[in-house]
């Protein structure tokens, strides 16, 4: 990701830009350390990601413009759910109706911590039994990203 993030043309625009809303931080990270430009601009340290890894919203098909995406971290059993959109209340619905009611709840639930996994609503929903991580790892995000690129097609 280090790597990646050396010659990717938006981060080193917003890293020499003053009109930015993200607020990068150089961090070491590694042995040997590399450096990682990280957003900290909501609190949480959180990797710049390139826009090729980021997803959404999809091409509309029969009115579902998003999809969730559910990876079992040991047989990595692959589920995506289509959603309409991204508000809280759908992800939680989906996640429970789709992945909970199925599968039971998750031991260990990694997120990208975007707004819709830290609302109360989703929190409320995984309270009893689940531990909440980040996708620090860039390999989870690169595997999620490979799988929903064999979707595509």
């Amino acid at each position: 990701m280090a790597e990646e993030q050396q010659t990717d043309p938006e981060l080193q625009d917003s890293l020499s830009s003053s009109t930015t809303l993200l607020v990068l931080q150089s961090l070491p990270v590694g042995e040997p350390p590399v450096t990682l430009h990280c957003d900290v601009s909501l609190g949480r340290i959180r990797p710049f990601v390139r826009e090729n890894f980021r997803l959404g919203p999809l091409t509309p098909s029969e009115g579902f413009g998003y999809c969730l995406t559910c990876v079992d971290r040991f047989s990595k059993w692959p589920e995506a759910f289509p959603l309409v959109d991204i508000s809280a209340n759908t992800i939680a619905t989906a996640f429970y109706s789709g992945w909970i009611s199925r599968f039971g709840p998750p031991l260990r639930l990694t997120t990208d911590q975007g707004t819709q996994f830290e609302s109360a609503l989703f929190q409320a929903l995984t309270k009893f039994s689940v531990l909440l991580d980040s996708a620090q790892h860039h390999t989870i995000q690169l595997r999620m990203v490979k799988w929903n690129d064999s979707t595509d097609n």
